[in-house]
């Protein structure tokens, strides 16, 4: 019998733009700002184009006092 599929998770990209915009940052040149990532990754990101890495998730979330808990999920 296969073994099972290990889940796969997905970081909430919509949940976190309103996060960001209830901290004042509504753009993406203002997350880059916060966060220290570039707009293009910021972009990538959040247009779903690509997943972030734990690294650049924690660099999202830990200026906003955000749990990175709070923006992740396992995928469907």
């Amino acid at each position: 019998m296969p073994s099972p599929q290990p889940p796969q998770f997905r970081f909430d990209a919509n949940r976190f733009e309103e996060l960001a915009a209830r901290a004042g940052d509504t753009t993406r040149y203002a997350i880059s700002r916060r966060t220290g990532l570039t707009q293009g990754a910021i972009s990538n990101i959040l247009t779903g184009r690509r997943q972030p890495t734990l690294n650049s998730a924690m660099r999202l979330t830990q200026p906003y006092g955000i749990s990175l808990d709070d923006l992740v999920s396992v995928a469907a």
